[in-house]
């Protein structure tokens, strides 16, 4: 195999074997892990890669391009000895880019002189200011269930033909800091796929409560999880003997759960609800249930949020 020095790194021609995405090559020195490769095909055809593992004198090669048409013997590979770089600047913002960090939008390039590796600096816990601002998106699923603080990263796992990119718009357009008039960016980076049941964010808890949201805000999101996981096997037991089999509780779970779904998860994609509506809503929802059902409030929070439904009412004023 042989090499070329070259004014941003060494080159080597030949590669010893592909296998899907990926390349073999040996016979080389100086390699180091995660490092960008170029590779050129015998048409000069410039393709992007990354080392995924390397050893003494043989190198492991993601090709985000594919590996088509590379051939053995001509394929060109160029280490750029550095890790994969971004030019960084404020020009950045309302801009879309691919994976690379190359603007797919139709416009130009940012100028820069700032160059960041993608995979960040370490960041020194103590100094670090720990995130703890809630951010209201306006959407009452992830306000109330799936809070975020800033400075806090949001999965969202979609499906084919679902209406991700509407969700995103959204919070763009509606994200903001409670209480403060402070601007800040959002990053999206798009990835891909399933849906709802809890949020594992350790954040979420220091971002919300009394002088944040509201005090009852925790545990109503409990109650709301732990009502619908059940909701889901009610639904599995009426598949099996029939709605009208279920006792009395179980279909109030079902009517719980088409509400939840109906008026708490579905939301207009130009509909904003700030957190105060969003935890009304909840408690809305859940007084559908029998008030010995919620089990993960407080009897002071039940006494302050729970709704008497009509017909409840009327059954008390009877007994009464």
């Amino acid at each position: 195999m042989n090499d070329i020095n070259v004014n941003n790194g060494k080159e080597y021609i030949g590669i010893s074997k592909v296998t899907g995405p990926l390349l073999f090559i040996e016979d080389i020195k100086g390699v180091g892990f995660d490092e960008v490769v170029e590779i050129r095909t015998r048409n000069n055809e410039i393709r992007h890669g990354r080392v995924l593992s390397v050893s003494r004198n043989s190198a492991l090669i993601e090709v985000f391009e594919g590996t088509g048409g590379l051939a053995i013997s001509s394929t060109r590979v160029r280490f750029q000895g550095r890790p994969m770089q971004i030019p960084v600047s404020m020009d950045m913002l309302g801009r879309v880019f691919n994976g690379m960090g190359m603007p797919i939008d139709s416009y130009p390039k940012p100028i820069s002189r700032d160059y960041r590796d993608i995979n960040g600096l370490p960041i020194n816990p103590i100094v670090r200011e720990y995130p703890s601002d809630f951010i209201q998106t306006g959407i009452s699923a992830i306000d109330c269930m799936n809070t975020l603080v800033q400075g806090q990263k949001l999965p969202i796992f979609s499906g084919s033909g679902l209406p991700h990119n509407q969700l995103a718009a959204q919070i763009v357009r509606q994200a903001r800091v409670l209480g403060q008039n402070e601007r800040f960016a959002i990053v999206f980076a798009a990835m891909g796929i399933k849906n709802v049941l809890p949020s594992l964010s350790r954040l979420m808890n220091d971002g919300i409560g009394d002088g944040k949201t509201r005090e009852d805000h925790a545990n109503i999101s409990n109650q709301l999880y732990a009502a619908y996981s059940y909701v889901r096997k009610v639904e599995t037991l009426a598949s099996i003997i029939g709605e009208n089999e279920l006792s009395d509780k179980d279909k109030k779970y079902l009517e719980f759960g088409k509400s939840f779904e109906d008026s708490f998860v579905k939301q207009g994609s130009h509909e904003e609800r700030s957190i105060k509506e969003s935890l009304e809503l909840a408690w809305d929802i859940v007084s559908i249930l029998p008030r010995e059902e919620l089990i993960r409030v407080t009897e002071k929070q039940i006494e302050k949020y729970y709704l008497i439904k009509k017909e409840e009412a009327d059954t008390v004023c009877r007994k009464d």
